[in-house]
């Protein structure tokens, strides 16, 4: 007996078609946050205080070079010499100088070569007019003080300017070119203490000398 073979005829199946979904990408917005505007004022101070402090500090610098070159040029300038050819201030009696007067007071004015120039003071104690190194009798500055005077020394010169007497106990002392002994008051060679009206007064003082300085009485 024959035996019948059924084929079933099987259809492919048909591939589902995948829809494909379109993705729009997604941008996210650029935000941009200002800077602060007190940020920016803070900035700009910085900045400006930053040059003023430059400005000042170059400011000091300058002055500070400026008051070292006139250290050091003080310190080179020769200083007076004692001895020899002394600086002359001459302090010569003339028609209206109040110095040239017979009658001393506060407007006789003596010119002390580089200390400057000093009035008269009435000395209440004895009644007597004098006249020395003292900042509250001082009328002009000169280029050295009393305490510079007994470090490096110097040559004073003056003409006196009434009669008197004069104290001075260090350096060397002479009137009218002639030595005298030093003293409370200086002397002539004969004792004699009076220093007239007119007469050329040179005192010189060596460096470091505390004994530096002189006071004239009048009479």
């Amino acid at each position: 007996m024959a035996t019948t073979t059924t084929v079933t005829k099987v259809s492919p199946t048909k591939a589902t078609k995948v829809a494909k979904t379109k993705v729009t990408p997604t941008v996210e917005p650029v935000v941009t946050t200002p800077e602060p505007e007190v940020q920016r004022n803070d900035t700009l101070r910085n900045v400006f205080f930053g040059l003023l402090s430059i400005l000042v500090i170059i400011a000091i610098i300058f002055f500070a070079i400026q008051i070292r070159n006139q250290t050091v040029a003080q310190a080179n300038a020769p200083e007076a010499p004692v001895g020899n050819n002394p600086p002359v201030v001459n302090n010569p009696p003339a028609a209206g100088n109040p110095s040239s007067s017979d009658t001393v007071s506060e407007s006789t004015i003596l010119v002390l070569g580089p200390l400057g120039s000093y009035h008269a003071v009435l000395d209440s104690n004895v009644g007597k007019w004098t006249l020395g190194i003292w900042p509250e009798a001082q009328v002009s500055v000169g280029e050295m003080t009393l305490s510079d005077l007994k470090i490096k020394g110097s040559t004073i010169q003056f003409v006196m300017p009434n009669d008197g007497t004069i104290n001075n106990s260090a350096g060397t002392v002479s009137v009218n070119e002639q030595a005298w002994t030093l003293g409370n008051p200086i002397t002539d060679p004969s004792g004699n203490t009076l220093v007239k009206k007119g007469d050329l007064v040179t005192i010189s003082y060596g460096s470091n000398n505390d004994s530096a300085g002189f006071q004239l009485w009048f009479k």
